[in-house]
């Protein structure tokens, strides 16, 4: 769909040339009308968009030589995409003026798909468009969704998070539970929380994020020299640090209610990890071992901490229970 746009922008230019929409007044309209500023605080709102490429990471015990194809997926995607950003926005404010966009906006209307109707001078384009916009979200949230369920998988597999996120279905291999729980919880909140406020809080949560995982390759350099670390990082410690300054810079532009929801959201999480996840870590145990557990022909045995309790579930294991749960679901 931005293809679309972009090559129908270009094919007007091609047959006469392309006046602005907003009239002959747009003519001598920048394409950054509000510098820098404007357009680093865009980037902060829309950066919950590039939220699928560390999504991408999450998969790494899914895929065939992790070590070679998760880079080179990440950087692809990334290349592209960004490339196609570029062409849409390009195209955008070459079509007209830029005062149209936040008027268009404020109205509830589809942007891109007013553009492309005032440039075609056709419906059915930008009914098009618009509906492959709607695809597109699907896939957006599938990934967004595949990512969370996977990180939850980890942490309670570290016992960070209760065991039910770490089940596997003995069948297919994958976090049934897990998947169902995420999706209900994520549809709860498309369902009551505003689209532009869950956008914001996407975007802050995501740089946040990045930030935390900049500092994490600094500090584990000096905390574990020795650790194995099959990915290389050029330019270390530069690379990290001017990642997690520019994503703390596009943070900070948020809105306040943006942050103040964000710090009560890291309150709740502090409180789950004291009041749960603290005493449950296996790294809190001695050894440092995870949960252990047995699969039996009618129920499994949980052992914690010497007690065993029995388990109801037949159908699923926990990521101990078997070699190939072990080593993460697969899909």
């Amino acid at each position: 769909m931005a293809v679309g746009l972009v090559v129908a922008v270009a094919v007007r230019v091609l047959h006469g040339g392309l006046e602005p929409l907003g009239g002959a007044d747009a003519q001598g309209a920048h394409f950054a009308p509000h510098g820098a500023a404007g357009v680093t605080l865009a980037a902060s709102g829309v950066f919950f968009s590039f939220i699928g490429f560390d999504a991408v990471s999450t998969a790494g015990e899914e895929v065939r030589n992790p070590r070679r194809t998760v880079p080179l997926a990440i950087l692809l995607t990334l290349l592209a995409v960004t490339v196609l950003y570029g062409a849409v926005a390009l195209a955008g404010v070459g079509a007209q003026d830029s005062a149209r966009f936040g008027e268009q906006a404020d109205a509830g209307e589809a942007v891109l798909a007013e553009i492309l109707r005032g440039v075609t001078g056709l419906g059915w384009p930008a009914l098009v468009l618009s509906a492959g916009a709607v695809v597109s979200i699907f896939s957006v949230v599938l990934v967004t969704l595949f990512g969370q369920t996977r990180i939850l998988f980890s942490m309670a597999r570290d016992g960070l998070v209760p065991e039910v996120f770490s089940r596997v279905d003995r069948k297919r291999h994958t976090p049934a539970r897990n998947t169902w729980i995420v999706g209900a919880g994520v549809g709860l909140l498309a369902t009551l929380v505003p689209l532009q406020l869950l956008a914001d809080l996407t975007s802050l949560g995501t740089l946040m994020a990045f930030v935390a995982v900049a500092a994490a390759v600094v500090v584990l350099r000096r905390t574990a020299p020795d650790a194995p670390r099959p990915f290389q990082l050029p330019l270390h410690p530069l690379v990290p640090v001017l990642a997690a300054v520019s994503c703390l810079y596009l943070a900070w532009l948020l809105p306040g209610l943006t942050w103040g929801l964000f710090g009560a959201w890291l309150l709740l999480a502090a409180g789950l990890y004291l009041a749960f996840g603290r005493r449950h870590s296996r790294l809190e145990r001695p050894g440092g071992e995870p949960l252990v557990t047995t699969p039996g022909a009618t129920t499994s045995e949980v052992t914690t901490g010497g007690a065993t309790t029995p388990d109801a579930a037949t159908s699923e294991v926990t990521a101990s229970e078997a070699p190939e749960a072990a080593a993460g679901p697969t899909v």
